[in-house]
């Protein structure tokens, strides 16, 4: 049937009219311009498609096999109307002037469909009770009912093949993106490193302004990723890269802030600029990633609508075995049908190929699945099938053989079916285990997040004269016991661990997410991250000695989280320590955490 194909697109239309004038200020001109001629674009093609529908009814002169045929034919013009009107207005940049007569246009199309459908009710309710009043309209009447199948599914197939061609430009601008945002993070990464050196060489000197050109200029490559970003979201509607834009734009600001400051207030910034970095190129791989199963579920629908195809087939042919004679149009049909499932299996087949490629450069699970896919098309000579078995359709004394080669060709669709499940069910336990292994990665960035500031805060109380005091926490107890003057943190310091404190809050909330998709008890977490609040509070930093032990318990805890996660993971046999980067700790502080880690290792050994 129709399927509301005809009015489905048209709704597509109006929602995009619509969109365009309700976001009209979030635009750039040129890219607001440019939607706008492509709604138009649309508006046409569909406009020549309903145009081309109603003329072939009116020339195949088989509006008088039935009432319902003369109604429709009188209705496709009217709808012609109003979508010319639309294209004039959108020609003119004028995507409200369009609506109303988008609308009516709407209605139109609608009412021809309640009709088409009407129709073929009425026409199954006779059939099924063997009536026969149709016989002298019944060819007409049935071409009328290919035609439109005809017609829509063509439309269907066209607005399918452009929904396609933009789903991959979206996707080579996010792979673009993705490059864009590796490189950022590894010049970043450069970068952080000649600060500390910088703030190094600066220790025991009054230390200045940062005045890092290449920081500001990261900066600025930060902000354009940014926008293309967000203008790629609005484009493509994927919510997830508006997020990280926003993201970046923290990440430009964190950039500025660090070449402003310099010494280790600047450190500081850049470390927080290159994890923020790190959390957006992280995301847009999840984008990326999640592409694999989308193009999967893609393809299981296009497998679904052949094999839909295929039952369709059989019972045409069964029926035209039980007529005393088949129609040509019957026949043509049938090919038809056939000659579409085979282009359509041309193409399953390289998307498929195209996929298994991409999750074995991956790595991803299914590919090995995805590659079966794609071995069973070739295997069962699906596409020469289809268009082999056309010679087959209405040759007389050759039915028992058509519908044997029928049944081989619905067992070989249900062949790829399974294959695809298959790939289906390695991709979704592949994307656990993904979860798993991100969830580790965000304790272990976390851990290493409040370490640094945890350090700093070490280092960071100072005499009321002025002086700083040891790194060493044991040493100042030592030196306040013994009757060492009054000591607090400088304000400035204290501005910096508030702000990082609600850099650290955000990412144990993110963690919690990961750990709770995984499938894990996310309770023990929330309970740091209420106590992770005080990070954020002027108050806590009154009193030295108690920020510094809530530090040392925050920093004790997630990495006691960690382990736990481990071992509920089953990465507890990995013989490989998961030690900071060498870039994370300094020098003096190295063997200490490693000596930590082995001790919990040897712990973790002994069953304690």
């Amino acid at each position: 049937g129709m399927d509301d194909d005809l009015s489905g697109l048209q709704r597509q239309i109006i929602a995009a009219s619509f969109n365009l004038v309700r976001d009209r200020e979030s635009y750039e001109e040129d890219v607001w311009e440019e939607n706008v001629v492509s709604v138009a674009l649309n508006q046409e093609r569909l406009r020549e498609q309903v145009e081309t529908l109603g003329q072939r009814i009116v020339n195949r002169g088989i509006t008088g096999a039935d009432e319902s045929f003369q109604r429709i034919a009188e209705t496709l013009p009217v709808a012609v109307e109003g979508m010319n009107e639309s294209v004039d207005s959108l020609r003119a940049l004028n995507p409200q002037g369009a609506m109303a007569p988008q609308q009516r246009s709407l209605r139109q199309l609608q009412k021809a469909e309640e009709t088409y459908e009407r129709f073929v009710s009425q026409e199954q309710q006779q059939q099924g009770g063997g009536g026969g009043g149709r016989q002298g309209q019944g060819p007409n009447a049935e071409d009328l009912a290919d035609l439109f199948e005809l017609e829509t599914e063509a439309l269907r197939n066209q607005y399918e093949t452009v929904q396609r061609s933009q789903q991959e430009s979206a996707d080579e601008a996010v792979d673009e993106a993705l490059e864009k945002l590796r490189e950022l993070a590894r010049r970043q990464e450069q970068e952080l490193e000649r600060q500390r050196r910088r703030a190094a060489a600066q220790q025991g000197q009054q230390q200045g302004g940062g005045g890092g050109q290449s920081a500001r200029e990261l900066a600025e490559e930060a902000e354009e990723a940014a926008r293309q970003l967000e203008r790629l979201s609005r484009e493509a509607g994927q919510r997830q890269l508006e997020e990280v834009a926003r993201e970046l734009q923290q990440v430009a600001d964190a950039m500025r802030r660090s070449a402003a400051q310099g010494g280790n207030a600047g450190v500081a910034e850049a470390q927080s600029a290159l994890r923020r970095l790190r959390d957006a190129r992280d995301q847009v791989e999840g984008v990326q990633n999640e592409r694999l199963q989308r193009d999967l579920d893609d393809a299981r629908q296009r497998v679904e609508e052949l094999a839909r195809q295929q039952e369709d087939v059989e019972n045409r042919m069964e029926a035209m075995r039980q007529a005393d004679r088949a129609s040509q149009s019957q026949e043509d049909r049938i090919n038809a049908i056939k000659t579409e499932m085979a282009e359509e299996v041309g193409d399953l087949l390289a998307k498929l190929d195209q996929l298994a490629a991409t999750a074995r450069h991956d790595g991803a699970e299914g590919a090995e699945e995805l590659e079966e896919a794609s071995a069973t098309i070739r295997d069962t000579q699906l596409r020469e099938r289809l268009l082999y078995s056309r010679g087959l359709v209405g040759r007389a004394g050759q039915e028992e053989f058509a519908e044997a080669f029928e049944n081989q060709t619905a067992q070989a669709i249900r062949s790829l079916r399974n294959r695809l499940e298959e790939a289906d069910e390695a991709i979704q336990g592949g994307a656990v285990a993904d979860t798993e292994s991100e969830a580790l990665e965000a304790a272990r960035d976390l851990a290493r997040g409040l370490e640094s500031m945890k350090r700093r805060l070490e280092t960071g109380a100072r005499t009321g004269g002025g002086g700083d005091r040891a790194a060493n926490p044991d040493d100042q107890n030592a030196e306040r016991a013994g009757g060492g003057g009054p000591w607090t943190f400088d304000p400035e310091l204290i501005r910096q661990m508030r702000r990082e404190g609600r850099v650290r809050l955000g990412e144990a909330r993110a963690l919690a997410e990961l750990i709770e998709r995984a499938g894990a008890d996310p309770r023990e977490l929330q309970a740091m991250i209420n106590a992770m609040r005080a990070l954020d509070r002027a108050n806590t930093y009154d009193d030295p000695e108690e920020a510094l032990r809530l530090q040392s318990e925050l920093v004790e805890g997630i990495k006691q989280l960690e382990f736990q996660l481990r071992r509920l993971f089953g990465a507890e046999d990995d013989d490989q320590l998961l030690l900071y980067q060498s870039g994370d700790v300094p020098e003096e502080y190295r063997a200490l955490v490693e000596e930590y880690y082995k001790e919990l290792a040897r712990s973790r050994g002994s069953g304690r």
